[in-house]
């Protein structure tokens, strides 16, 4: 069991460092094709339209191929379109990017998964563990992308890390153990969908649209600050790749630190002292006309939206109770698609307008409309839980 949590713990640092990597490498693909921003969003759009279809193939394959070779295909898939995408010309590098998006759609509900089951007296602590590792290497995929920019080696830079993904996949073909890895596919029988016609509509729609905002809010931020931050200092190389990485930071830190506020105060109350910091943020954000507040608005937003992921999936528990399993598929759908839409909506009105700024508005109206569905959720009728 523990070999089993080290080798998926380690991969996940590399699986955050590859789902955060279009942050700050776009404005260096930018240049490097001579694209539009408008182009540019597009690699959004591929990356997590690529998850999408990788959640549902996860869902499909799990019971036929196991979780070996689910994750084994997955980390092979992301090794390849990460090492080809910076040599790939335009427009064709989308299909790197989609091939990588593919195999994080493999890899990330398929570890959590196993996880889960491998701990089923107690997988929260475990999958705190896995996804915090997750967060480290979103922190240093920032870090990395500029140590490679000032030694001119992202190329080089980026095909090591392919060769260094598709390497892992052998760690975890030969070192997992197959018969643990088996045994966890026999998960408790779902609960029937009893109770149907009590659904609270009202709630599971607002539930959804906090999956879909969340992510297309957190992805459209850390996604195009870097961009933004280059335009503010006016140079091609500088601080602004760092950008990406203080969103990161902040966003883990507030997690890190929410267990023991949570002891205090409620997790409704937690949120939405949260929403409003994370709409503050992304506001100062888009008022930003130096590096410094840019970093400062970075931080805010991060924090502000450092629980609201965690509490929506606390939501769909409450709401859905025994039959979460069977509607989390769904939320996750619309959270993929909020990280296909709402960057590239950033990049289509950045171009439109020439005007960073309004591009930025997005996310913004996206924090204040979680803000808002949160608060409309607290004056609704009391959930009643579906399939309990």
């Amino acid at each position: 069991m523990r070999r089993v949590d080290s080798i998926l713990n380690a991969s996940f640092v590399l699986v955050g460092i590859v789902t955060t990597l279009l942050g700050p490498l776009v404005p260096l693909l930018t240049s490097r094709w001579a694209i539009t921003n408008l182009l540019a969003g597009y690699l959004f759009t591929a990356q997590f339209l690529g998850s999408l279809a990788g959640v549902s193939l996860s869902s499909l394959l799990t019971r036929r191929w196991g979780f070996q070779r689910l994750l084994v295909a997955g980390t092979v898939l992301m090794g390849m379109g990460v090492g080809t995408v910076w040599f790939a010309p335009w427009p064709e590098s989308i299909v790197c990017v989609v091939s990588y998006g593919i195999g994080l759609g493999l890899v990330i509900p398929t570890s959590n998964i196993l996880i889960a089951q491998i701990h089923r007296s107690r997988p929260s602590a475990a999958l705190n563990t896995l996804n915090f590792a997750w967060g480290l290497g979103a922190v240093a995929s920032s870090v990395w992308v500029g140590i490679l920019t000032v030694m001119h080696g992202v190329g080089i830079g980026l095909a090591c890390l392919g060769v260094a993904i598709v390497a892992s996949s052998f760690l975890i073909e030969f070192s997992l153990e197959p018969l643990e890895l088996e045994s966890a596919l026999e998960p408790p029988r779902p609960a029937p969908l009893e109770g149907r016609r009590r659904k609270n509509l009202f709630r599971a729609v607002a539930i959804g649209l906090m999956f879909y905002l969340y992510v297309g809010t957190e992805n459209s931020v850390a996604g195009w600050v870097a961009a933004f931050a280059k335009q503010v200092i006016h140079r091609g190389h500088g601080p602004w790749v760092l950008a990406p990485g203080f969103f990161w930071a902040a966003l883990l830190g507030g997690r890190a630190i929410a267990p023991g506020i949570l002891k205090r105060i409620s997790d409704r109350a937690l949120l939405m002292i949260e929403l409003p910091v994370a709409v503050v943020g992304i506001a100062l954000l888009t008022a930003s006309h130096s590096i410094g507040i840019v970093f400062a608005a970075t931080v805010i937003a991060g924090a502000g939206l450092a629980m609201i992921f965690p509490g929506a999936i606390a939501m769909l528990t409450e709401h859905f109770g025994k039959a979460a399993s069977q509607a989390g598929g769904f939320m996750f759908g619309l959270a993929a698609l909020g990280g296909a839409t709402l960057p590239w909506g950033v990049g289509y009105l950045t171009t439109r307008t020439g005007d960073f700024r309004a591009g930025l508005a997005i996310p913004l109206a996206g924090a204040l409309a979680m803000w808002v569905v949160f608060i409309l959720m607290g004056t609704a009728p009391p959930a009643r839980v579906v399939g309990d």
